[in-house]
């Protein structure tokens, strides 16, 4: 069974008299549209609204990613950029009505900055071992014997991230503040 990320972004705003203390208001630039579930299964609890999943800003399968973002699937023994944090207090309502649908199949709720990611160490490099299977027949109709050994092949987190860090780093790197940029995730399976 895999395990999928769901992956939102939200932008704080500030207006003059929140300047002293940054709280602002916390905004989702997710491309929201209409969930016609929630207008078909009217009984259901169903969001209104939703972003399609390939419209997220990040919704491929990287375990190694999900390891280094929340710790999720680590089978690299990569230290995380932060231990699930849960939703945050102050995230926007549609992000958080997501969430509730999603149930117990949702797991590892979290957020990070944008500028927790830019400072992360991405350059680090690590052993990735590689799993190469191989098939020798027995006899050539049946049977086959299965060997499998392991190849270490020396990799950075961003070598091994690198359509995360180029389509969603970079792109956010443009749309402001480092600060006032957050990502808000979780997990299913």
């Amino acid at each position: 069974m895999g395990c999928d990320i769901h992956f939102y972004v939200e932008q704080r705003f500030i207006n003059d008299e929140d300047k002293e203390d940054k709280k602002g208001i916390w905004v989702s630039i997710d491309r929201w549209c209409i969930n016609f579930f929630s207008i078909m299964y009217r009984e259901e609890s169903i969001p209104r609204w939703d972003v399609e999943f390939t419209e997220q800003y990040y919704w491929k399968r990287n375990y190694f990613l999900f390891s280094i973002l929340a710790g999720v699937r680590n089978h690299y023994n990569v230290v995380p950029i932060a231990k699930p944090r849960g939703l945050p207090d102050d995230v926007t309502l549609e992000i958080k009505e997501l969430s509730i649908s999603e149930g117990v199949d949702a797991h590892s709720h979290s957020w990070l900055t944008l500028k927790e990611l830019v400072e992360f160490n991405w350059d680090r490099r690590f052993d990735y071992v590689h799993h190469y299977k191989t098939y020798k027949g027995l006899n050539k109709i049946r049977h086959f014997i299965k060997f499998l050994y392991y190849k270490i092949k020396p990799l950075t987190y961003r070598e091994a991230c690198k359509e995360f860090h180029a389509d969603v780093i970079d792109r956010l790197s443009k749309l402001g503040n480092n600060e006032d940029l957050r990502i808000v995730f979780w997990f299913d399976n």
